[in-house]
């Protein structure tokens, strides 16, 4: 909790007396912060949904938490620096665990593409019995590899599409699948194990099924550059070999969002398909972006410290 000491000191100079009121050294007002923040500088995202501030004139929250105790909910938001506000979040969730029931879309899109899930079972989390989900000192959002998303139904977003996505895989030697994200129509970034074309490897498609570009997997908090745009697709895991695609990867539109699981629109969700793993920031642009890239990596890079 912060507190906050105010001195007022008070001038009797007759009819112009005077009340002067100045604030303890290390106030600090709750205010956007006055430095660039990612979509400031990268404007035009089609969807964004992070733990962190993106946009400085952004006004909205940043997630809504539902507690495990009595099923309450409430927004959480950010602090003047622009990180989750971890302290009310703590405080509204106590001791118990809390889930999210909406991502808010920080993009500016009209409306807004918020993420959302209303069946409590399938809710990812964000606090697990009192203590904040954390990928290194940052908050972040925690699937369960089974049945959890979260599905914004609105976007119908045609390639080329740029995707940048800061998430954990932590399944490994299974057949099974981790899906980071899916369109409704199969456009997707996955994890698969050990059997089949794409073992072992992270896959991104399109509709496609002839084809599946892959780069080979791990277990890191990694940061994703993805481009979909058929023949002219790439894939670049943090600042590694950027890889570029030998054919096409299909022509699917982002039809609807599915954050941690396979499309559905909005259901089902299939056990088992799920990510298993983190997620902590997710962007989207309607646009080729790769001229960007360096410096939107960038950006998130300084923050999360990847790599």
């Amino acid at each position: 909790m912060r507190y906050i000491l105010i001195i007022l000191v008070f001038l009797s100079v007759g009819a112009n007396a005077q009340m002067v009121i100045k604030a303890h050294a290390n106030y600090r007002p709750y205010a956007s912060p006055s430095v660039n923040l990612l979509l400031d500088d990268y404007p035009n995202a089609a969807a964004a949904y992070s733990l962190r501030k993106l946009d400085k004139d952004y006004t909205g929250s940043a997630i809504r938490v539902r507690r495990s105790n009595d099923n309450s909910e409430q927004d959480i938001g950010f602090t003047s620096s622009g990180d989750l506000e971890t302290a009310s979040l703590k405080t509204f969730v106590g001791a118990n665990s809390g889930f999210v029931t909406t991502w808010y879309d920080q993009s500016g899109s009209s409306p807004a593409r918020n993420a959302t899930q209303s069946t409590a079972a399938n809710q990812p989390r964000v606090v697990n019995a009192g203590t904040v989900e954390r990928q290194g000192s940052r908050p972040t959002v925690s699937f369960d590899g089974d049945n959890d998303r979260l599905i914004n139904n609105s976007i119908n977003q045609a390639q080329p599409i740029t995707c940048f996505l800061t998430s954990k895989n932590n399944r490994t030697g299974t057949t099974t699948y981790s899906i980071f994200y899916d369109g409704y129509n199969a456009q997707n970034i996955f994890y698969r194990g050990i059997t089949g074309d794409q073992a072992n490897n992270f896959t991104i498609a399109a509709g496609n099924a002839s084809y599946q570009f892959t780069t080979a997997s791990n277990t890191d908090f990694n940061l994703f550059y993805i481009l979909l745009n058929q023949l002219s697709s790439k894939l670049q895991v943090n600042n590694n070999t950027e890889l570029s695609a030998a054919q096409t990867i299909g022509a699917n539109n982002l039809n609807g969002i599915s954050i941690g699981n396979i499309r559905g629109n909005p259901s089902p969700v299939i056990g088992g398909a799920g990510l298993l793993g983190l997620i902590t920031e997710l962007v989207f642009y309607g646009s080729d972006q790769s001229t960007n890239k360096t410096g939107i990596q960038n950006n998130i890079n300084t923050y999360y410290s990847i790599y």
